[in-house]
C-alpha cells in the first residue's frame, strides 16, 4: 500500500529511509527488528532533497549487499521534471518505472515536488490532485508499494500541510526527536 513517513526537521528521515532501502533490498529485518516481505521487483528512490554526492555516500555506508535491487534517482534541482500532472509526463515516468521493474517507490520528499509544481501543500485540492496523479502513475507502472516522505510541522504531531496527506495513505509512520538537541533520542511510531 501507500505509506507516508513524516518526521521533524533533522530527526533522521534520510537515515530511516536508507535503513528501509537496505532492509527491502537485502531482506533483513527493518531497524534490526521488523521482518520485511520480499519485494517482487526493484525499489526506485526519487530523491528531491539531498545533494547527490552526500546521498550516495550515505547509501554506500549502508553496505547494501543487493544494491542491484534498487535504483537511485536524484531530482534535486530538477524536481519540476516530475510534473506528473501533465499526462505525457506521467506516462513517461510510468514507462520508465515499469522498464526498471519497479514494485516499490520512495518519493523523498513530497514538499519540494509540490512547490516546484506550484501546488500549495496546505490546500487539500492541490495535494489531492498530485496524489491522484501519483496513484495513476503507480498503477500504470505496476507499483504496489510506495513510501512518501514528508516534513512535520513545528508541533511534531503530524505531517505538515493539508489533511489530505493524512487520509490518503494506508499507513503513517512518524519519526520524532525527544527534544531539539541533535543528540536527542528518536522515536518511531506507525
Amino acid at each position: 500500500g501507500n505509506i507516508v513517513i513524516a518526521a521533524q526537521f533533522k530527526a533522521g528521515k534520510t537515515t530511516l529511509r536508507d535503513n528501509l532501502i537496505r532492509s527491502l533490498c537485502d531482506e533483513t529485518p527493518f531497524l534490526g527488528r521488523y521482518a520485511v516481505t520480499p519485494m517482487p521487483g526493484r525499489l526506485v528512490i526519487l530523491d528531491c532533497e539531498m545533494p547527490a554526492r552526500t546521498a550516495r555516500r550515505w547509501l554506500n555506508a549502508q553496505m547494501i549487499a543487493s544494491a542491484e535491487r534498487f535504483e537511485y534517482l536524484n531530482l534535486r534541482g530538477a524536481t519540476a521534471s516530475f510534473n506528473i500532472l501533465v499526462p505525457e509526463v506521467l506516462a513517461t515516468w510510468a514507462k520508465m518505472l515499469a522498464e526498471a521493474s519497479a514494485s516499490t517507490l520512495i518519493l523523498d520528499c513530497i514538499g519540494p515536488v509540490l512547490a516546484a509544481l506550484g501546488l500549495d501543500e496546505n490546500k487539500a485540492s492541490d495535494v489531492g490532485r498530485f496524489l491522484a496523479a501519483f496513484e495513476q502513475m503507480l498503477a500504470q507502472a505496476g507499483i504496489s508499494e510506495s513510501f512518501v516522505i514528508h516534513h512535520m510541522g513545528h508541533d511534531a504531531e503530524r505531517s505538515r500541510g493539508a489533511s489530505r496527506l493524512r487520509d490518503w495513505p494506508d499507513a503513517e509512520w512518524r519519526l520524532v526527536r525527544q527534544d531539539d538537541s541533535p543528540a536527542s533520542p528518536r522515536y518511531l511510531s506507525a
